[in-house]
């Protein structure tokens, strides 16, 4: 029996809609700019934040900080956001337009970035719920297939709200769902250490495999082979 078995062994677990007050207290939007206001535009005010989009947390990444590569918008335009949607610690990012279900979690203070109309942003009842427990139930691969079940659109995909509210999340108490975070934090701990061991590893063989693909490749090596072919079966000298 697995520890997340052993953990829900006996547990009361109450499955309820995504949308219901008790599991997210709002499921909303971002502004689209197209309407309200203009991307990096400076004429009238200074660009202050961030304006993100789902391509900024396309590997799911918890969001810690914003590059340059993202759009920027003037304090104006992020009070508009705001008055619709404003984003706080332990939101939950939830793309809803194209790749639809990528997730990301506000783990910082978002002094200086907001989300366009393509996010939805979920902010969990912490009453009832662990965010990050949520954040894993998301991204697990049983609601991602029934996201998929859900979309609608032939050119470009997507989810309605509705349809994301009506997802169901079961929900044990807090202790619990506060538990299996830390088993799965762990594990995430463990896949993170291994990709950059083996990332490390692979930036390693390609320098071994650049330089010795230069060196037997290189005019000087060719000649001495040409004078000596017996060299390649007692190896590189």
């Amino acid at each position: 029996m697995s520890k997340i078995d052993e953990l829900l062994k006996n547990e009361k677990v109450e499955w309820r809609k995504l949308g219901e007050k008790d599991v997210c207290i709002s499921v909303t939007t971002g502004l689209n700019p197209r309407k309200n206001f203009k991307l990096n535009d400076s004429s009238d005010e200074e660009l202050t934040s961030w304006y993100i989009t789902t391509k900024d947390y396309s590997s799911n990444e918890v969001i810690e900080f914003i590059d340059g590569k993202t759009a920027r918008i003037t304090e104006k335009a992020r009070n508009l956001i705001n008055k619709r949607s404003k984003l706080q610690i332990n939101d939950i990012l939830f793309s809803a337009v194209g790749t639809v279900g990528k997730i990301a979690f506000v783990e910082v203070e978002p002094n200086n970035f907001d989300v366009n109309e393509s996010t939805f942003v979920l902010k969990p009842n912490k009453k009832n719920i662990v965010p990050k427990y949520l954040v894993y139930y998301l991204r697990s691969d049983f609601i991602q297939n029934e996201i998929k079940k859900s979309l609608k659109g032939s050119t470009l995909a997507g989810i309605r709200k509705n349809k994301l509210e009506e997802l169901e999340i079961p929900i044990p108490s807090l202790e619990t769902q506060q538990k299996i975070v830390e088993i799965l934090d762990k594990f995430t701990s463990y896949v993170t250490e291994l990709q950059a061991e083996l990332q490390a590893e692979l930036q390693q063989r390609t320098k071994q495999y650049e330089y010795y693909r230069n060196l037997l490749l290189s005019e000087e090596y060719l000649n001495k082979l040409s004078e000596n072919p017996e060299i390649l079966g007692g190896g590189i000298d």
